[in-house]
């Protein structure tokens, strides 16, 4: 108990320091610094850039727990510093210096995802899909444990496959910043919990490597590529296995929407993506051609949970721009309720990255959670239900508690908002809903229901 609490204090002491030092975003000025100097491997970083430090006195006054503190020190500070980039976010390119790994010509990726020569439309070359750590592995009922491994420009790969269910839908999950399938559970997770809803295919998407690269820009173009290979990878499936676009639903948290964007300019047609709490650097100011929106497939969904100020960072990690045909913003977008404990129940109960992870950024990772509720609903008398609003005040002043058309004046939040989707009727909608603070989050509400 005694090292708990002391480790607790330590957690706090960091996030105290991490406020402290936090100023004010830098306009980058020098443009062509940054194309110059942004890229994949960061050999150098200035120090005064980093904003949480090692504290050799306290470390020396805590020298009975200084491994454990050590170790969660470490993660803190590459999360700290630079996970989940704050919106509006810039990088001081003149403070790097870099080894870089690029293609054997210097190439880009424009907005359709196509690998261009000489199309300036990110900041830096692209990596190689290698260094980025790259795995996509396909799960079924057959397979539900062990992977098989699927190979970018390798078709091989999925010939091979003799699980694989064409007439099935196709679920592939994709992560975000500073996250991976040996960092967290949530993938796994959502895994089982499709191959236990039904005989389905889902395909996880680990970038780990490339999404723990220090600069923000760097996790932009690894995201992209990521992006790219995987829809090579579907390309295969709709060619070799027969798989129609309209079958395939992509599911992305936080950055890992951009590889969702990339995916639907590839794919024509693409059936669904999911985006959950989207964002990114510099997010709400991209034009829509550089980031999701509802043209990427033929149905976008998107929660978003952590859009505004919290009590641990000066910015929201997701964004409050509607990307898709239905945005829900949970609980007004930000500030989810039980987060305060729960972020504490995390950090002890969790391996040491994903206990960080979930503390820090516990509203961001919320959009997940009630995802993956409604995947196998705990309670079939209790529905997710939020309703359109035009905003957050209104909602809470009851004045859109009216439930007369599916679809358009309420709709399910998470895996059955599809259900609510009306091909006639497909103007961007905003819903808002109240959940619970803790699992199971549906909380279960008199409504006005009168579907027509």
């Amino acid at each position: 108990m005694r090292v708990v609490t002391v480790l607790l204090f330590f957690v706090l002491s960091q996030i105290n320091c991490e406020l402290s030092s936090i100023a004010p975003p830098k306009e980058t000025t020098d443009k062509d610094a940054v194309d110059s100097n942004l890229t994949s491997n960061v050999t150098e970083i200035n120090t005064n850039d980093v904003s949480v430090r090692e504290n050799p006195q306290e470390s020396k006054d805590n020298s009975v727990i200084v491994d454990r503190n050590k170790e969660h020190e470490k993660v803190f500070e590459s999360i700290i510093n630079s996970h989940f980039p704050k919106q509006h976010e810039t990088v001081a390119s003149s403070n790097v210096v870099s080894t870089p790994v690029v293609l054997p010509q210097t190439v880009t990726v424009a907005k359709d995802a196509n690998i261009v020569n000489n199309n300036v439309s990110t900041q830096h070359p692209l990596v190689v899909h290698d260094s980025i750590g790259t795995k996509i592995l396909l799960y079924t009922q057959s397979n539900p444990v062990t992977a098989e491994v699927l190979v970018p420009g390798d078709p091989s790969t999925i010939n091979k496959i003799s699980s694989f269910r064409s007439e099935k839908p196709l679920r592939v999950i994709i992560h975000g910043s500073f996250d991976g399938l040996d960092n967290g559970h949530w993938m796994t997770d959502m895994k089982d919990k499709f191959l236990q809803r039904d005989d389905e295919n889902v395909i996880l998407c680990d970038w780990s490597k490339g999404a723990s690269a220090n600069l923000p820009d760097q996790r932009m173009t690894n995201i992209r590529m990521l992006g790219s290979k995987v829809a090579d990878v579907l390309k295969d499936f709709i060619k070799l296995k027969n798989v129609k676009p309209e079958d395939i639903h992509v599911i992305a948290h936080s950055l890992g929407t951009f590889a969702a964007d990339v995916i639907g300019r590839q794919i024509q047609n693409l059936g669904r993506i999911s985006a959950l709490d989207p964002g990114g650097p510099n997010f709400d100011v991209l034009p829509i051609d550089m980031r999701l929106d509802s043209s990427d497939a033929l149905f976008v969904d998107a929660i978003h949970t952590d859009v505004e100020n919290t009590s641990l960072s000066l910015y929201g990690r997701g964004t409050a721009v509607a990307v898709g045909h239905m945005d829900f913003f949970p609980n007004g977008g930000s500030n989810q309720p039980g987060c305060n404990v729960q972020r504490f129940e995390d950090l002890i109960i969790r391996p040491i990255g994903e206990g960080v992870r979930r503390f820090v950024a516990c509203h961001h990772y919320r959009a997940i959670d009630y995802f993956m509720e409604t995947i196998l609903p705990t309670s079939s008398n209790c529905l997710m239900l939020a309703y359109k609003c035009d905003n957050y005040t209104n909602y809470l002043d009851g004045k859109c508690a009216s439930c007369d058309k599916s679809g358009i004046d309420c709709a399910e939040m998470g895996f059955k908002s599809i259900d609510y989707f009306k091909d006639d009727d497909k103007m961007p909608k905003k819903f808002y809903i109240t959940t619970n603070r803790r699992k199971p989050y549906c909380r279960k509400l008199s409504i006005n229901t009168n579907f027509k």
